[in-house]
């Protein structure tokens, strides 16, 4: 998630309820925020937040991996 102000960190925490809570989807925990302090001019991620996206999407094919693996997880259904 991105946004102009580093306060809005804090939308992350209520999308990542609903997903997870709602839609029984897995997620990444810390979720992943780059504010405007975070980007070069040219708007691209500066050092630190470009080596934590990467981290971060290594992650996501860890657990989407594990979710395969995991009848359990796989059952998972939203509260619809």
């Amino acid at each position: 998630m991105t946004g102009a102000s580093d306060c809005h960190f804090l939308a992350t925490e209520k999308l990542r309820t609903t997903l997870s809570c709602f839609f029984a989807v897995q997620v990444l925990a810390p979720s992943l925020y780059v504010g405007q302090t975070n980007r070069q001019t040219d708007r691209a991620l500066d050092e630190a937040s470009r080596i934590t996206a990467a981290l971060h999407g290594k992650a996501l094919v860890e657990l989407s991996r594990a979710v395969r693996a995991g009848s359990a997880l796989q059952s998972l259904a939203p509260i619809v």
